[in-house]
């Protein structure tokens, strides 16, 4: 499946409330989308955390970024992909947005009242997702762009844009 388990001993755990990592959202996302890794296996990874990636989760990795899908950060002069670094509510959905080729008309998000902590870079296509029904907000009004996705809601979000058309 596109959402990795986790086994131990005989059984095998989901982890619903898990936080999801850049390269668990990575690999998911490239899988998600049928990228085919073997298109960017030459594709230079110029980043300073390539021993902090698992080997067999690379070809992954490498297709992320050859796509712009993904961006490394860079820190003193050198660039890294930070991939155990828990990725946001509002990073993956820019990241989900920029794949849908939804024109967005409509203003649900701003029904949200802390859509203005949201990174300026990243609110139209977190505003695309909310519209497109595929990101919603908790039970007090908020969206929480800050808050670390976990692994139930980036399944739901998946799910929702496998029922939705812009996608």
């Amino acid at each position: 499946g596109v959402l990795g388990t986790q086994k131990s001993g005989d059984d095998v755990f989901f982890l619903p409330t898990s936080d999801v990592t850049r390269e668990y959202f990575a690999c998911s996302i490239v899988r998600f989308f049928s990228i085919n890794v073997e298109d960017y296996a030459s594709f230079e990874l110029n980043i300073a955390d390539q021993a902090n990636i698992s080997k067999e989760n690379l070809p992954f990795i490498r297709a992320c970024l050859a796509n712009g899908l993904m961006e490394t950060v860079t820190l003193e002069e050198k660039e890294y992909f930070l991939p155990n670094t828990p990725i946001s509510r509002e990073e993956a959905a820019n990241i989900i947005g920029s794949l849908s080729t939804a024109i967005i008309a409509t203003t649900r998000a701003d029904g949200f009242s802390d859509m203005e902590t949201a990174e300026e870079n990243y609110i139209n296509n977190l505003t695309k997702l909310i519209d497109l029904q595929v990101l919603i907000g908790y039970p007090d009004g908020t969206i929480k762009p800050k808050n670390t996705l976990t692994r139930e809601e980036f399944a739901v979000m998946l799910w929702r844009v496998l029922q939705n058309e812009s996608f």
